[in-house]
């Protein structure tokens, strides 16, 4: 491993995550806006650029660790935490206004089924985003919390891109797991580059990618379930 990658890892792995996101959204996204023919809601905008906003801070910041700029990175550190507690709250009122919108069409089901993936990614994006606050002073624990926070709100972006260059097999089982391997492939990245670089695996991606995978590997089929519909049902009538 060349001692570039060891020393910029993250900051790559920031880079890798920018980009799926623009290939991801390309189709159903930028070229609409770019061409003037985006229809849907203007405050998908403002969705957009918060998110966005979070993947460009987590490519900065250990950039400007490198650069030994330490009082930038807390400042911009601080100013991330802001925004992390907007991008939840915003994510989940984009979810469950989508639902409505879904629940007007008359699509009441996949409204509630759709309801499960903006919800738990939004839990999974707080969590590790708080844990990250939490060990500041551990910059080891730190640096892995962050990375598993930015990849907590990859996967729509993630399976669309290699949606572009991938035959699914109308198999639920195989195409479920094919998904699977898709949307964690930045977190295998983390994983592989942390064995070759420790020789072992920190207890915070073991743990944290645990449920990234455990949530996401059952998010078709729990969104389906009797329990899930009734908690759908009382979320989109208290809001």
């Amino acid at each position: 491993m060349t001692r570039f990658i060891k020393r910029y890892f993250y900051v790559l792995l920031g880079i890798a995550a920018i980009v799926i996101v623009h290939i991801g959204f390309s189709r159903t996204y930028l070229a609409p806006v770019l061409s003037g023919t985006f229809s849907k809601r203007k405050i998908l905008h403002v969705h957009g650029a918060i998110f966005m906003m979070w993947l460009v801070i987590s490519t900065v910041q250990p950039f400007l660790v490198q650069m030994k700029q330490f009082q930038w990175h807390k400042r911009i550190g601080v100013l991330g935490f802001v925004l992390a507690g907007i991008m939840t709250l915003f994510g989940l009122y984009i979810g469950i206004s989508a639902s409505h919108i879904k629940i007007s069409l008359g699509e009441e089901q996949a409204a509630k089924e759709f309801l499960f993936m903006p919800i738990t990614d939004m839990i999974l994006f707080a969590t590790f985003a708080a844990l990250a606050l939490r060990s500041v002073k551990t910059p080891e624990a730190h640096k892995r919390y962050i990375v598993l926070t930015t990849l907590s709100i990859l996967p729509a972006a993630t399976v669309r891109t290699f949606s572009l260059f991938t035959w699914w097999t109308n198999n639920e089982v195989v195409d479920t797991l094919l998904a699977l391997l898709i949307m964690e492939i930045t977190l295998y990245l983390a994983l592989v580059f942390d064995w070759a670089v420790e020789r072992k695996i920190h207890p915070v991606y073991l743990w944290g990618g645990f449920w990234l995978i455990f949530v996401h590997a059952l998010r078709d089929y729990a969104a389906k379930s009797d329990l899930w519909m009734a908690m759908a049902d009382w979320v989109l009538n208290f809001f």
